[in-house]
């Protein structure tokens, strides 16, 4: 959130500017109860929608519902894709809620607006879905390349975003204790998308996939820590933990390599969600129930599973087939 003087309040007629140090603690109570990539991108979004009211001379907060609806309008008509504009709808509410104001979301015209835009946006496209084998092919084309820190790090971070079926944010913020390489293997996931209390998961993870993550720790000499981290210059490992950026550009990478080798039929737009995607269609092509699929991949509801899965579970001929036969 920007802490500048953009945050405004009512004081007979007149805009009056809440003193930095007021619009520092509203952002601050906004903030603790969000996850880390969720207070990025209401930073962001809310940081336009200050600007945008400062430079047109509207009050940001409290906003009016006709300024909240002009802005979204605006924005949508200049393509920002739907997801945006709802992120920008969250922020501006939890801005208000933060500072004890009515929000302006609560008023018709923002809802309708809000509406307007969502039937006239273009359906999201689906990523391409990695499955597990096209996984397995990314991961050893990359360790089998050479033993550079790079390879290695990049094949244990594919190798276990498939097993996991993580999320960016989850493979980040990974520490070495997390990987439990003993007994049956796993890896714990401390806080989640899914998950803003923190009470965690523990996934399981193949004997395979914890040996390229061990050929990883021990190639760059970690012991404790963040898991994965960025490279210096001459290869060896920093002392913080990966980016978002770094990981979604060594997936992109990997897949890409294991695609001009002939080792992966190419597979799409490809995102750090694909492993997601594609695990989802590996499980329904093994059989797996739309629940098996949910708890695995930690969403809240089916839905998505069955989002990813449905051109799978249709090939194979879903209940008809299972319950009628051919």
């Amino acid at each position: 959130m920007q802490e500048t003087a953009l945050i405004r309040h009512r004081s007979g007629a007149a805009a009056v500017a809440i003193s930095q140090e007021h619009a520092g603690i509203v952002l601050e109570y906004m903030e603790q109860s969000l996850a880390k990539s969720t207070r990025r991108a209401y930073k962001s979004v809310w940081g336009g929608f200050a600007a945008w009211c400062e430079a047109h001379g509207y009050w940001a907060l409290p906003a009016d519902s006709e300024t909240v609806a002009a802005y979204l309008a605006e924005r949508a008509a200049q393509g920002t894709a739907l997801n945006t504009v709802r992120v920008t709808v969250s922020a501006i509410g939890k801005a208000h809620a933060a500072a004890g104001q009515r929000s302006p979301l609560d008023d018709a015209g923002v809802r309708q607006t809000l509406q307007g835009i969502s039937r006239s946006a273009a359906p999201p496209q689906q990523v391409a879905g990695i499955r597990w084998e096209q996984a397995d092919a990314a991961a050893a084309l990359c360790a089998n390349g050479g033993g550079s820190l790079k390879r290695l790090r990049d094949a244990a971070i594919v190798a276990l975003m498939s097993d996991g079926m993580l999320r960016v944010s989850e493979l980040c913020a990974l520490d070495v204790q997390d990987l439990e390489a003993e007994g049956p293997s796993t890896i714990t996931i401390r806080r989640s998308k899914t998950d803003q209390t923190g009470k965690g998961a523990v996934l399981p993870v193949r004997q395979t996939t914890v040996r390229r993550v061990r050929r990883w720790l021990d190639a760059a000499s970690l012991q404790d820590g963040p898991l994965f981290r960025g490279l210096r210059r001459g290869g060896r490992p920093k002392p913080v933990r990966i980016s978002d950026d770094s990981v979604r550009e060594a997936v992109k990478a990997r897949v890409a390599q294991a695609v001009d080798a002939g080792e992966v039929e190419p597979p799409g737009r490809v995102s750090t969600h694909s492993f997601r995607v594609g695990s989802a269609q590996s499980f329904a092509q093994a059989g797996a129930s739309l629940v098996e699929m949910q708890l695995a991949g930690r969403w809240q509801s089916p839905d998505m599973p069955a989002r990813y899965a449905r051109g799978v579970m249709a090939a194979k001929g879903g209940a008809l087939r299972k319950y009628r036969g051919n």
